[in-house]
């Protein structure tokens, strides 16, 4: 599947005062985790403010149980958003 911009991510925490931490982003899909780490799959993060070290915590959201992984996005550019592979942190 590929990603909609009508079903973004959302900007969970915004960062320190400063902006010396990073954000967290929150997205739910019935993509795979494998699919969301593909090169540029959020085609409109840079325009959303997405930036390289954010975290994006992310919910598959098929099934009766629901796994939660967590990346960090590596790479930001006009045309997308890259993620690293994540880290399952449970499920919901």
């Amino acid at each position: 599947m590929a990603y909609s911009t009508s079903n973004p991510p959302v900007l969970q925490t915004q960062g320190g005062l400063d902006g010396s931490l990073p954000r967290r982003w929150v997205h739910s899909s019935t993509d795979t985790s494998t699919e969301i780490i593909t090169t540029g799959y959020y085609t409109d993060g840079y325009n959303r403010g997405m930036a390289v070290n954010d975290v994006l915590q992310y919910v598959k959201s098929d099934g009766t149980t629901l796994p939660v992984t967590s990346h960090r996005i590596t790479a930001v550019s006009t045309t997308g958003v890259t993620v690293s592979a994540g880290t399952t942190v449970g499920v919901v």
